[in-house]
């Protein structure tokens, strides 16, 4: 289709992004298509999912050619399996057997589902827009047009409607005591439901960072956003997760020279200078050998998107993301108002942490609003000036110095706990030093720093 379309309307193209639009290649995402298969595959269970797919909504011709033989071993009442299927599929045994190594598991299936008929709706929108742009270009019948677009939207909708699922309150109280269940599970066997923070009054007090949370650590400029968010992305790593730092702001070098140093005894000015002997090299060295396994990856680039962030966590599958910070992304599309802007990247951050079930934690900068108070404590309403983020955010907390308005209460940092979907809120202190990369709890000074 595109290809004919494109010199059929060339010369009216006026400038040269409109057919760069043109060019782009279909929304898809392979991978997803072949996890899908790979967990209807081996998973009878999830097999009740195959009513909400059709053939076509597969993008790549093989993928297809799978789901109609599991479809129709599906209708037929026939076993579904690898051996099943490759028996009718002779030539693609092997690609069969392929896709069985990249399972998502029942539990994130129906996401990925949405995500395989999302592309499905957006290549027929595409699709269908691109015939009616040319039948107007040739002057074709406007009502005949107006009546397909109808059409499509009806049909679309249907698709989307029968993507959802009805649960009542019975089977909702079934699902409930079995992940309490599960928790319970975890606990005696001291195995982590949630991944851990360093700090032990915030790890208490919020239980870990929770799966689907969004996250605000917002301050005004000097408070230690930054500080603070590499540690906690260190630590969850340590931990045995797979972590992504985004920085906006700072160089992947120049953010991984703050997280080494706050393991080591290093001087930060001398480490600058290059003032530094073989025996504190030796220390780097050391650090590096205890951090080779470690799941830590730091993504410095400036003006990144949501979707940006999206795509390459639907690929790579990280346990926990942190963005430093959220008025340095760019927008899915420019608007006259900034807060309207803001609002828009909240929603989108959130939509990550629904879909892949992991912690977002985000930075956010406050406005000057709060150096025109007496007291100069953030509060929600600070937040809700900064692109009404407030909304989406599971929990907001603000990290606030009182050295820089107070005298006598060096190396402090408040985290004012403002807001806690579900849980309490409430202030927690930490101490630092005084090159602010290494952290302490407050119960006791002689606790080793994280």
């Amino acid at each position: 289709m595109v290809d004919y379309f494109i010199p059929e309307i060339y010369n009216r193209i006026e400038t040269k992004k409109s057919l760069q639009t043109i060019m782009k290649p279909y929304p898809q995402a392979l991978e997803i298509e072949r996890a899908v298969l790979g967990t209807l595959l081996l998973e009878s269970q999830s097999q009740e999912h195959i009513g909400k797919l059709k053939k076509e909504m597969f993008y790549n011709n093989d993928n297809a050619r799978v789901f109609e033989v599991m479809q129709d071993y599906f209708v037929k009442g026939k076993n579904i399996d690898i051996l099943t299927v490759s028996e009718k599929l002779q030539g693609l045994a092997g690609y069969i057997t392929g896709l069985t190594q990249n399972v998502c598991g029942s539990i994130h299936l129906g996401e990925h589902i949405g995500i395989v008929i999302q592309k499905y709706i957006q290549r027929q929108i595409i699709t269908k827009c691109s015939e009616l742009t040319e039948k107007q270009y040739l002057n074709d019948d406007i009502e005949e047009s107006l009546s397909e677009l109808e059409g499509l939207n009806s049909e679309l909708n249907g698709v989307i409607s029968s993507g959802y699922s009805l649960k009542n309150y019975f089977e909702l109280i079934e699902e409930s005591k079995a992940l309490a269940e599960e928790r319970i599970s975890n606990r005696q066997n001291n195995v982590r439901s949630n991944i851990p923070i360093p700090f032990s009054k915030l790890n208490e007090t919020i239980g870990g960072w929770q799966k689907e949370d969004l996250i605000y650590i917002a301050a005004r400029p000097g408070m230690g956003k930054t500080a603070v968010s590499i540690v906690l992305a260190r630590e969850a790593a340590k931990s045995g997760k797979k972590v992504f730092f985004f920085s906006l702001e700072m160089s992947d070098v120049a953010i991984t020279d703050r997280a080494l140093l706050g393991e080591t005894s290093i001087n930060p000015d001398n480490w600058k200078l290059g003032k530094i002997n073989n025996a504190e090299l030796n220390e780097v060295d050391k650090i590096a050998q205890l951090n080779s396994n470690l799941g830590f990856y730091i993504i410095d680039k400036s003006s990144m998107k949501a979707s940006e962030i999206q795509s390459l966590c639907r690929k790579e599958r990280p346990d926990m993301i942190f963005i430093d910070y959220i008025q340095l992304m760019r927008p899915e599309k420019d608007q006259q108002n900034r807060n309207y802007e803001l609002g828009g990247i909240s929603h989108k951050l959130k939509e990550i942490a629904k879909e892949l079930k992991i912690p977002v934690v985000a930075m956010a900068q406050l406005s000057r609003e709060v150096e025109k108070r007496s007291d100069k404590r953030p509060v929600l309403a600070d937040l809700r000036d900064s692109g009404e983020l407030e909304q989406d955010a599971d929990i907001v907390i603000f990290l606030y110095r009182p050295a820089m308005y107070e005298e006598g209460q060096s190396n402090v940092i408040e985290m004012i706990i403002s807001k806690h979907r579900n849980g309490r809120t409430g202030v927690t202190t930490i101490q630092h030093n005084d090159y602010m990369n290494k952290f302490y709890d407050m119960v006791d000074e002689q606790t080793p720093p994280f």
